[in-house]
């Protein structure tokens, strides 16, 4: 028997409801949205080859503020509860 197999005859002999939702789902991913303001920030620099950009990250990364990072942490509750409603379809985020 598979692991997952295992895991999913024991959740559902505990009674734990398992909902399905995509994998990938950027809703529930919030890093997804960080990486297009790195990105801004990159290009910025004009970087073009690998060692320039692996920089230019390092150069940029201080400049996100801590507070994108502290909304997206706190959105999580909201971001769960619409994909749940949307029944693991696209939400707003």
């Amino acid at each position: 028997m598979l692991r997952a197999s295992i895991v999913t005859t024991w959740l559902h002999n505990q009674g734990i409801n398992v909902l399905d939702f995509p994998p990938l789902s950027p809703d529930l991913n919030p890093i997804e949205n960080l990486w297009p303001r790195v990105h801004e920030l990159i290009d910025q620099t004009h970087a073009v080859t690998n060692e320039a950009v692996a920089d230019a990250f390092i150069d940029k990364w201080p400049q996100v503020s801590i507070d994108l990072f502290r909304n997206y942490a706190q959105s999580m509750p909201a971001r769960i509860a619409a994909v749940i409603e949307a029944n693991g379809d696209a939400t707003k985020y």
